[in-house]
């Protein structure tokens, strides 16, 4: 993949919200897929019923995602130690501190990034992210891989589990009470 200029925050925002109005993003419902243990119920079938938006190390099980999150350092800056062999994405969504940039990179900044002028996404993380966007624009959710706790899916690689152990997952989605009735989204595990 070829490497591009930062985008203008303009664009920036139009690319982030835009691509969830684009017809394929609406044809079928959302799925965020986590690196929690219920991963391992993933099934290559839900790709043909369901939008699937990974977080982070989940790519490595799932192979393919509409969206795949990179927004640990980590893994943006070295996804070839996270994720093993060939992927596919249709976006590669990640934060503006990243360095990587391909023809399918997406940019978000969120709070905790150094201010480069985009816009600011109020949230800390890459799950929390996904259901703020989607939360706001759809009725349903669906989440594999969305445990809460400290577990991991043990299949993920050596060096992802590793480096996550000890991540307490319900902090990373303690606004999500606030953001269900806000919303009124049905967010609905597998």
């Amino acid at each position: 993949m070829m490497s591009s200029p930062l985008k203008k925050s303009v664009e920036n925002v139009s690319c982030v919200t835009k691509i969830i109005q684009q017809d394929w993003a609406k044809d079928k419902p959302w799925l965020v897929v986590g690196t929690g243990p219920s991963l391992e119920r993933w099934d290559v079938s839900m790709m043909l019923d369901y939008n699937v938006w990974t977080i982070n190390g989940a790519l490595e099980k799932t192979r393919y995602a509409d969206i795949a999150a990179f927004h640990d350092p980590p893994i943006y800056n070295e996804p070839q130690k996270y994720i093993n062999g060939k992927y596919k994405a249709r976006f590669i969504l990640t934060r503006t501190c990243n360095s990587k940039i391909y023809d399918n990179t997406i940019f978000v900044q969120f709070k905790i990034d150094p201010n480069i002028g985009h816009y600011t996404f109020r949230t800390f993380n890459s799950s929390s992210f996904a259901f703020e966007l989607l939360m706001n624009r759809f009725d349903q959710v669906y989440t594999l891989g969305i445990d809460g706790g400290r577990e991991l899916y043990q299949g993920l690689t050596e060096h992802y589990i590793r480096g996550e152990q000890g991540t307490n997952f319900n902090a990373h989605n303690q606004h999500m009470h606030e953001l269900k009735n806000r919303t009124d989204c049905q967010v609905i595990r597998l």
